[in-house]
């Protein structure tokens, strides 16, 4: 396993070969990362909670692992308590060692190659990871995919973010430009077509607090509606605040599924020995929609041959001087 560091203006950020995954990201003026990682590169290998990862070949969950690709039903591992397919199975691309295929000084580019039937998919497919650090404080992470099949593919990034220093409580605030939310069941499958957050815990259309154990701001695991379409122009959707820093996310996914980290498994020690502990951290996970190629009225979540597809998203970091004093003026 290696660490490419990549630097630009006020931002640094490490990325492993293990998983395509994010281990710190590092703002100017600010002594500690702002996403959560392990102190040592190595425990990733058996970790279990995809720190920063690159999560696929299809992210989130499918209902009993069985989806019916040209009058064919696929099986897939139901590695989700033994009744759900989740993240691409024990074996899916969070848990691979990626190749670099090119390193400059702000950017990293990784590869992996998934061939026909690997872990039961179809289709040789091949897909590109780059993590570049623009200008102004704004790390972009770009996928890009290829298959000589129809095949099932969502690929997404799996990022903790923690704005509070070491020895700092407390929640961050969100605010997310989404009007609809999947609600799902007990074993977080969606119950079927969107609902309107209005007047409940999941609207975010204002900045409110989330990560708040033991209230109602907590336990979130829910993937909001952005677009009805997989491909969209690259498109500004939240902004997450908290110790001084705020972050907006641009996406050209149709998706994103917030997740507060209440089922978070300290297995190893965490970078800067971080408490890895539930509702410290707040996951904003750019994605298509959950369980997606079984639901006709759902996002498009198939990759077809000779197509390729690309999705990017952005994080753009700033400091606040008094963050509790401009909470209130962030923009969407």
């Amino acid at each position: 396993m290696s660490v490419s560091k990549i630097e630009n203006g006020p931002l640094r950020a490490e990325i492993l070969t293990w998983g395509a995954s994010l281990r710190a990201v590092y703002l100017d003026g600010v002594d500690h990362s702002l996403v959560v990682g392990l102190d040592n590169p190595e425990d990733y290998v058996r970790d279990q909670n995809f720190l920063g990862a690159s999560v696929g070949r299809f992210a989130n969950r499918i209902r009993d692992g069985r989806i019916d690709v040209d009058s064919t039903t696929l099986i897939l591992e139901k590695n989700d308590q033994g009744l759900h397919h989740l993240h691409g199975g024990e074996t899916g691309f969070a848990r691979r060692h990626w190749m670099i295929e090119d390193h400059g000084k702000s950017h990293v580019t990784l590869s992996l190659e998934s061939s026909d039937g690997d872990a039961n998919y179809p289709g040789n497919l091949k897909v590109h990871a780059t993590y570049s650090i623009l200008d102004k404080g704004t790390l972009a992470i770009s996928y890009t995919a290829s298959c000589d099949k129809l095949t099932p593919y969502n690929l997404c990034h799996h990022p903790y973010f923690c704005f509070l220093g070491p020895n700092e409580l407390g929640p961050h605030f969100l605010k997310l430009d989404a009007k609809e939310i999947l609600l799902s069941d007990d074993t977080l499958i969606p119950l079927g077509a969107p609902q309107s957050v209005e007047g409940s815990k999941f609207d975010f259309r204002s900045l409110a607090p989330i990560g708040c154990k033991g209230t109602q701001r907590a336990g979130y695991n829910n993937t909001y509606c952005l677009s009805r379409s997989r491909t969209r122009p690259l498109t500004h959707v939240a902004n997450l605040v908290g110790g001084g820093i705020a972050m907006q996310l641009w996406t050209t996914q149709p998706g994103l599924h917030v997740y507060d980290a209440y089922k978070i498994n300290a297995q190893f020690p965490a970078l800067e020995e971080r408490m890895l502990e539930p509702h410290r951290s707040i996951c904003l996970e750019a994605q298509a929609w959950p369980n997606s190629p079984n639901q006709s009225d759902y996002p498009d979540a198939f990759l077809r041959p000779g197509e390729t597809l690309k999705q990017v998203t952005e994080y753009r970091f700033a400091r606040l001087e008094e963050s509790t004093d401009q909470i209130g003026d962030i923009d969407p």
